[in-house]
């Protein structure tokens, strides 16, 4: 299972930081694009709930092959 970090995806979809300041709506919507287009599971939780063993079981679950760490704190 690939682990990426949504600042890397952020970068790549928004380069030069463009996703500072940014339209929350255009910025998740192109993130779930992102994760269709890639077979990504998408997980985002706040510190306290933040578990890489947890994504990476819900993204086999889901039969994704890639999971997005999104730590929402």
């Amino acid at each position: 299972m690939q682990t990426i970090n949504i600042c890397s995806v952020l970068d790549v979809l928004f380069p030069n930081n463009a996703w500072y300041g940014g339209d929350w709506k255009v910025i998740d919507a192109a993130v779930d694009q992102w994760c269709v287009e890639n077979n990504a599971y998408h997980y985002a939780r706040g510190r306290e709930e933040f578990s890489r063993y947890e994504a990476t079981r819900l993204a086999e679950e889901a039969g994704c092959t890639v999971v997005l760490l999104h730590d929402l704190s």
